[in-house]
Formats: C-alpha cells, sequence, structure tokens
C-alpha cells in the first residue's frame, strides 16, 4: 500500500514518468526498490560525530570477524575519524521486553556499538521510538550498518565452520542441537514478520524440528547427544542439514532472525518516507539511516566495501584521504587472513557449491531459504 502511494507520489513529482494505474500496482516493488536506494544513498554530511548513535549489526558467521576489524582500524585512527569509544553488545543477547518485543535500545552519542544479531521482534513504530528517544534525545539520529549475507552460503559456512577438526567452539561439543528449552517462543516472536511477508508458515519450525530429531542420535555410534560428533562423522550432506536446523530456530536461529531483522529494517525507511511525504518534502534530514552490507561484497571488493562503510559510518567528519588509507588497510589485512588459511576464511572449501546446491533443492530448506535470499537482495536492492 505505501509502495503505491509512493509511486504515485513520485510520479506527480515527474520523478518516474507516468505510467497506468496498473503498471503502478505491477511495479510496487521496484518503487520499494527506488526508495530503499533513496534512503540509503543520500547520507547527510556529518560533521560532528557526536550528533549520532551509531549500531553495526551483524550475525553468526555473517560479519563478526569485518565489524571488529572496521571497528578497530576506526579506533586506530581516530586522531583523524574523532572516535575513541567502541562499545560490544549493548543489548543483551535474547533479551527483549516482554510486553513490547523488543529490547530497550539506550546508546550514547559518539559511540559507535558493535551488536550481534538483535531481537527486532517488535512493531516498527516501537521499534523507532526505542532506538530515536531513548537515551539522549538532542541527537540528530541513528545510523544502522546491518550485515547480511546469501542465507544458503551463510549455512554452509556454518557447518564448514563448526566441523573443522578441533572446532573453534567449545559449545558446539555440549550443544543437545534438537532440545526446546525455551525455543517454542520463537514462532510466534517471528511469524508477524515473516509469515505476513511469505518467508515461512508456523508449521514449518515443526518441520524442522522433526528434520533435526530425525538426524540426531539416531545413527549407528551416533547416539549420544554430541553435536559436534554428529558434525564430524555425518554424510557431510545429512551434517549440513543438522547444523541448518540449529541456525533456523530459537536462540541460535540467526537465519530466521537476520530475515526478521532485514524487514523490520526496511519497515523503518518505510516509515520515516510516509512520515516525508506527510510533510510534503522527499528528503528532508533522516534521523534513521540504514546501510544494508552484503559479507559477499567484503569477500570479493574488500576495498570497495570498505569505503561504502566507511563513507556511511564517518561522513564528511573525516577527509576521503584517510578513509581510503583506512579502506587499503582494511582490504590488506583481510589477504592476509585469506592467505593464512583463517580459521574463520571457510569461502574457498572445495565442495561449498555441492553442498549450497543440495540445499537449494532439499523440499524444506530450498523454498524457506530461497524466501529469505530473496529477502536478503531485496535489501541490496535486488542484486547478490
Amino acid at each position: 500500500g505505501l509502495a503505491l502511494l509512493l509511486a504515485i507520489f513520485l510520479y506527480s513529482l515527474e520523478i518516474l514518468p507516468s505510467p497506468s494505474i496498473d503498471a503502478t500496482i505491477r511495479d510496487h516493488y521496484a518503487v520499494q526498490r527506488l526508495l530503499s536506494s533513496i534512503i540509503a544513498s543520500d547520507i547527510i554530511p556529518n560533521d560532528d560525530p557526536s550528533d549520532y548513535d551509531y549500531l553495526i549489526i551483524h550475525y553468526h558467521k555473517t560479519g563478526h570477524e569485518a565489524s571488529y576489524a572496521l571497528t578497530r582500524l576506526i579506533r586506530k585512527y581516530s586522531s583523524s575519524t574523532g572516535f575513541n569509544t567502541i562499545k560490544h553488545d549493548p543489548l543483551p543477547k535474547r533479551d527483549h521486553d516482554e510486553v513490547t518485543k523488543c529490547p530497550h535500545v539506550e546508546l550514547t552519542p559518539g559511540v559507535i556499538y558493535v551488536q550481534a544479531a538483535p531481537d527486532f521482534y517488535c512493531d516498527v513504530n516501537v521499534l523507532a521510538v526505542e532506538l530515536l528517544h531513548r537515551g539522549n534525545d538532542e541527537k540528530k539520529g541513528i545510523k544502522i550498518v546491518h550485515l547480511v549475507r546469501n542465507p544458503f552460503r551463510l549455512a554452509v559456512s556454518n557447518y564448514k565452520y563448526h566441523s573443522q577438526d578441533p572446532t573453534p567452539e567449545r559449545w558446539v561439543k555440549e550443544l543437545d542441537v534438537c532440545a526446546e528449552v525455551d525455543n517454542p517462543i520463537y514462532p510466534d516472536l517471528l511469524m508477524p514478520t515473516l509469515g505476513m511477508n511469505g518467508v515461512m508458515n508456523h508449521d514449518d519450525f515443526d518441520s524442522i524440528l522433526n528434520l533435526c530429531h530425525s538426524l540426531f542420535t539416531t545413527h549407528p555410534g551416533l547416539e549420544e547427544p554430541d553435536f559436534y560428533e554428529h558434525l564430524l562423522k555425518l554424510d557431510p550432506t545429512k551434517g549440513l542439514l543438522l547444523a541448518t536446523t540449529q541456525l533456523m530456530r530459537g536462540r541460535n536461529g540467526d537465519i530466521t532472525r537476520m530475515a526478521n531483522n532485514i524487514i523490520k529494517m526496511q519497515q523503518l525507511q518505510q516509515l520515516e518516507a510516509q512520515a516525508n511525504i506527510a510533510q510534503h518534502h522527499l528528503l528532508p534530514e533522516k534521523r534513521i539511516q540504514v546501510l544494508t552490507l552484503a559479507m559477499e561484497d567484503f569477500n570479493q571488493m574488500p576495498k570497495e566495501t570498505a569505503m561504502r562503510f566507511f563513507d556511511f559510518v564517518l561522513g564528511d567528519h573525516t577527509s576521503q584521504e584517510v578513509k581510503e588509507t583506512i579502506a587499503r588497510k582494511y582490504e590488506d589485512d583481510y589477504l592476509e587472513l585469506v592467505r593464512g588459511d583463517h580459521v574463520h576464511i571457510t569461502k574457498g572449501n572445495s565442495d561449498n557449491a555441492m553442498l549450497e546446491a543440495y540445499l537449494r533443492e532439499h523440499e524444506l530448506f530450498g523454498r524457506i531459504l530461497g524466501n529469505i535470499e530473496r529477502v536478503v537482495e531485496d535489501a541490496l536492492g535486488g542484486s547478490d
């Protein structure tokens, strides 16, 4: 509905050529992408870092190392960037208000916060209030960098990472991957967003749990509930399926959480655009700015993607020369990690393409991850 109204508004300003109403309806998704590009690309000059809150969001196997590396460089060059303080995980993990379904977001302007996988399950109006009005009301707004990844590649990377010998994470040896604990609450939290947007239905969570039970402690020699042993000894396709059930459910469900939060970020942008239209001008000073970046771009174009990050976060306060220097340093550091076969670099494993193809053909995960892939691509402007 909003996209259709915006289309008509843009046509009235002659920003878009005027088509028939039927064509307007057919093209409303294109209008949404135009809106996203307008909001993401129109970066307000940031003369004073203390004017804004800064929040960088990442997920498991999706930007953890990159977010730390990028912010370390900003602090290293603090005399030029103006940022001396980086804080991690200001929002307690798996914690949200029981009534609103959102965490309380208390940020300090001028500080860059790096947050792993927040729970944004509340109504978008509540989320906007949390982001803008809790804490310092004098701030101009908030800049959010959302690091996302293709869900098929994320699932394969997760499996390859945790099935290394030795495993980089001790908890993998202790996890009862099919245990419910508080997992039953998450479908109800996710469905208002994922269900309404056609990503998955409520029964899919039961199907994922049933798949988990069919693979865990059901094979000869794997009767004990040891997740890591299963990842090591199961056929790779079965190990991949088991590992993916863990990323789709409950507290550990970062793939579904990422999809939910992408949609919430888009809703925030649409909410801001709706307010702009009500004020009869398209591009006023925006209080909520969102830049969505793909981890695939950091892998393939590290310097160029780092520059997009630094341009967005640092604005005009930092010179282009300094931002270029920091971006080159990021690229050099990343390429050194790749050459050194770092434990977090899983993209080059020889069977990754086969495993990804297997997931795409899987009856359950092919459909759900395919829908999430479209959510990711839409947030990135329709490009891979």
